[in-house]
């Protein structure tokens, strides 16, 4: 088999947590040291509305230069989340050049919300193994 482990890191994206009627921003993503980015998002129990994820990408490391991601730095699809998505976990990958990168879940006619979390999965090492 082989070793994926050790060709990895992995970074809290978003903490767990209720989204109901505002955007909210993850952690900043310093790439440094990786070539390859992949966010998993997952969610918990969604009793309305809708959530949608945007990528945004800089150079500063606050991402003051932050823009959204364009399609051609996006693998597969921005991930969206509605009420029956209970417990799913999707994904999208980043394939830019900047060295920041931002997952942000915003929501829309939603009052409760629902619970979400995301993970970045940082690949392609530039100095492997990954501690």
């Amino acid at each position: 088999m082989r070793d994926l482990h050790h060709n990895i890191g992995a970074v809290t994206a978003l903490s767990a947590q209720v989204i109901t009627t505002s955007a909210v921003n993850g952690a900043i993503i310093d790439t440094l040291g990786f070539n390859g980015l992949e966010f998993v998002v997952t969610a918990g129990t969604i009793t309305d509305g809708t959530v949608a994820a945007t990528l945004t990408e800089g150079d500063a490391a606050n991402l003051s230069d932050g823009a959204a991601v364009t399609s051609d730095g996006i693998l597969g699809t921005l991930p969206s989340f509605v009420a029956t998505d209970d417990g799913k976990t999707k994904r999208v990958g980043y394939s830019g050049s900047r060295r920041y990168v931002r997952l942000t879940l915003t929501p829309t006619g939603a009052t409760s919300g629902g619970t979400y979390a995301a993970v970045a999965v940082l690949g392609f090492p530039s100095n492997a193994p990954v501690a």
